[in-house]
């Protein structure tokens, strides 16, 4: 398989609930012009490497099954690194 890079762009914020009292919430938000348009926003790191792997294997061609297992991936990030590794797959996530 050939080699693919996948740039985002951090556009992570601190989001206040409008009032003063209380401390913004850090919400991330991870955005890619290089990923299938239907995956909207990742908010997370890892979940920048799963929005890579789906938008290589085209998302038509993946089921609900396939999906929601990469989607628990997001929680061994060393095995989504495994697995875009072996696929030919690069994230860089810049400010």
């Amino acid at each position: 398989m050939m080699n693919k890079h996948f740039v985002f762009t951090n556009d992570s914020m601190y989001v206040g609930n409008g009032c003063s009292c209380c401390e913004p919430d850090y919400m991330e938000v991870y955005n890619s012009d290089e990923t299938d348009g239907t995956l909207g926003s990742a908010h997370s790191e890892e979940e920048c490497y799963v929005q890579a792997i789906i938008t290589v294997l085209g998302r038509e061609n993946i089921n609900y099954e396939t999906e929601e297992g990469l989607r628990i991936l997001e929680n061994d990030f060393n095995a989504l690194l495994r697995i875009t590794e072996r696929m030919g797959i690069t994230v860089e996530i810049v400010e």
